[in-house]
């Protein structure tokens, strides 16, 4: 009986010289009896993850029971917005588990998950349960998976302006179309522009802000501005600051900022007109000068004409002549020798294209027919504009001069006579 006695003391004594070991091995070692199946989430990868992407997530499993765990499967039970791949087994042996397992030799488990595309941002609970030597399931405090959805909220879906370009001096419309991607309604909707500073603009009939109580999911909302772009504005493109803030369903404030181009320009106006010429009559030839006038407000680039033959008109030089730049408020000339064969009821037309840019590069293409006068004989001795003298005036000229030497000679001889 003693014996018996001291056998009991001395196994009391090897337990808790073993509880003791273990207890000094760290302060967060905890030993049980019997089996006792301790799972500590390692990591997710990534972290957080996207909506509609997979994430991959680390178990730690230990037995932290003196007894051994026998056939130790685990099974992940996932909902929305989690779900396993077609064909993956939610379902993972780990074998047995020693008792009194260490960090060290914990076993690892490992699951390939998908997110959903529709999950919210946050924490969200991922379940996971566990069966020793099939006694019966056993389900685990959820784990936390961290998600983050691409926050779809109002964006700018198209800017409009009433024309092309504004010109300086005149109104336009800018129209900013904003549409809600979310599935929730957005509130207290603001879109200001920024024209402070050294943009032309200024806002006709409304101030520099727009607002609107809620756009709802899917809709589209248009914010209209009126400007005036100031008078002496320089042709160019200018930028506008654009600043949309709203509220969302969760009360969280947003702001979207945006440049919006307004190009400023004004079409090229060129007069092309006769400045003098040398031509009178039909029949004849001579030097025409067209007097080239930049009406527009802004320069002309590249100014390059080109000249076109008719049957009353024959061009005598170059058919084609270069004259670059040309300014606002500006004039330039071009030189041409023409023939002019005829002209119908004293006019002769000029078939003249002009080729040039503008300020900002729109190439044009302006076709003019320039008209040249032509007078009759009469006209021109009337208005006293004769080019020269007729062959008839110049016959009676010589005839005159004749006359006059033979005279003088017959004279000069009777003089010589008398003497």
């Amino acid at each position: 009986m003693e014996n018996k006695n001291i056998r009991i003391c001395a196994a009391w004594i090897a337990l808790m010289a073993i509880i003791v070991m273990i207890s000094s091995a760290g302060a967060s070692a905890q030993v049980l009896p019997g089996t006792a199946i301790r799972v500590n989430m390692i990591n997710q990868e990534p972290d957080p993850v996207d909506a509609g992407q997979y994430v991959t997530v680390k178990f730690r499993v230990e037995n932290i029971g003196i007894d051994m765990a026998k056939n130790v499967v685990f099974q992940l039970m996932p909902d929305f917005p989690f779900s396993l791949d077609p064909g993956t087994n939610a379902t993972k042996s780990v074998g047995s588990l020693v008792g009194v397992q260490d960090a060290n030799n914990a076993v690892t488990l490992e699951y390939r998950i998908k997110v959903d595309q529709q999950a919210l941002s946050g924490s969200t609970n991922l379940k996971l349960r566990y069966n020793i030597d099939s006694s019966g399931w056993v389900e685990l405090p959820a784990f936390q998976v961290r998600v983050r959805r691409y926050f779809l909220g109002l964006s700018i879906d198209s800017i409009a302006t009433s024309q092309e370009y504004f010109e300086p001096g005149r109104q336009n419309d800018v129209t900013i179309s904003v549409k809600n991607m979310a599935d929730s309604p957005m509130r207290s909707v603001s879109v200001s522009l920024s024209l402070e500073g050294t943009t032309p603009f200024a806002p006709i009939g409304s101030g520099t802000e727009k607002r609107a109580y809620s756009i709802q999911p899917g809709q589209t909302q248009n914010f209209t501005f009126q400007l005036l772009t100031s008078p002496d504005t320089i042709l160019g493109l200018y930028k506008i600051s654009i600043a949309i803030e709203y509220i969302d369903e969760a009360n969280n404030n947003h702001t979207i900022s945006d440049i919006l181009g307004i190009v400023v320009n004004a079409k090229p106006e060129i007069s092309v007109r006769i400045d003098s010429s040398a031509i009178k009559s039909a029949g004849s030839s001579g030097k025409i000068t067209l007097k080239l006038v930049n009406l527009g407000i802004g320069d002309v680039r590249f100014l390059n004409l080109k000249f076109s033959d008719t049957p009353d008109l024959t061009i005598v030089s170059g058919n084609e002549q270069y004259i670059g730049q040309l300014s606002s408020d500006d004039y330039d000339t071009a030189d041409i020798n023409a023939y002019v064969a005829r002209a119908n009821e004293g006019i002769v037309e000029i078939p003249v294209t002009l080729d040039y840019s503008d300020a900002m590069g729109n190439s044009y293409e302006q076709n003019e027919s320039v008209v040249l006068r032509i007078y009759s004989a009469a006209e021109q001795r009337r208005l006293g504009i004769s080019s020269g003298k007729s062959p008839l005036w110049i016959l009676l000229i010589v005839i005159i001069i004749a006359v006059g030497i033979v005279f003088y000679r017959k004279r000069k001889r009777r003089s010589l006579k008398r003497q």
